[in-house]
């Protein structure tokens, strides 16, 4: 978000913007194919930082599936 014009999106003003990222980004998750046949949450800054949509910032670690025993040599 950092480097979008606020105008591009807030075209009607501010007043009763949402703050949940996927009332703007539904069409990004549904392109993500395993993120609806996961049953993924839709809460994107779980896993994607404001920043890029295409990096994340996803940790095992941070949730109740660490990667463990052989797993723990793979990312996110």
């Amino acid at each position: 978000h950092s480097t979008v014009d606020c105008a591009s999106c807030h075209t009607s003003g501010y007043t009763g913007t949402p703050q949940e990222c996927i009332s703007c980004h539904q069409d990004k998750y549904n392109e993500a194919p395993e993120h609806s046949a996961q049953n993924y949450p839709t809460t994107c800054e779980l896993c994607h930082s404001t920043n890029t949509w295409e990096e994340t910032d996803f940790d095992h670690n941070n949730t109740n599936f660490p990667l463990t025993g052989s797993h723990s040599s793979f990312n996110g």
